[in-house]
């Protein structure tokens, strides 16, 4: 859950043949939800790609992919002798997922290094809450009730104090540093 992937290969790659090669939760059911798939390229790779997992159940909900793929296509899921692309449209139609997913472009601040949220993110405010399971993003800010898609809440608090030397009033010289509180 609220994880944020960059990366210009497959992000989430689910295969087993037998159940002794993965054990998914004990109820049988992968869960998808809340995160950010952030592809940069337009190729072949998929953000999600499911491989032979006929007896798990997935659910992919408040997901957001972003692709340079000229297509749209987010995911494929092979069960069987050849494999299925899906939109996400066809996700839901198809699967019945991503109800509550999108796919756009997620503003962050400088991905792939820096994946904070920008001011005007699709991202903001549009996950589920899973306050039940966890509480803080991946830096420890409260998620509070109105949660963002991706490891990150998005904040815009500026800082409570600011040091500014070298300041003149008056035509003398400060040399000490002045804390400012905003409110």
């Amino acid at each position: 859950y609220n994880h944020t992937l960059c990366s210009t290969g497959h992000m989430i790659y689910f295969r087993s043949t037998t159940p002794t090669d993965y054990l998914p939760p004990t109820d049988g059911t992968i869960r998808v939800r809340n995160n950010i798939f952030w592809h940069p390229l337009n190729d072949a790779t998929l953000p999600m790609w499911v491989y032979d997992c006929t007896n798990w159940i997935t659910q992919c909900d408040y997901n957001l992919y972003y692709s340079l793929r000229g297509d749209g296509i987010i995911s494929g899921w092979k069960n069987g002798a050849s494999p299925t692309y899906y939109t996400i449209s066809e996700m839901r139609t198809s699967l019945h997922s991503e109800t509550n997913g999108a796919f756009s472009n997620p503003l962050m601040t400088s991905p792939p290094t820096t994946v904070t949220l920008l001011t005007n993110s699709p991202a903001i405010g549009e996950a589920t809450n899973l306050n039940s399971l966890f509480t803080v993003d991946f830096s420890g800010e409260l998620r509070g009730e109105s949660w963002d898609i991706g490891a990150y809440e998005y904040t815009n608090s500026p800082p409570s104090t600011v040091s500014t030397p070298g300041i003149s009033p008056n035509g003398g010289n400060f040399t000490n540093s002045v804390q400012v509180t905003l409110s």
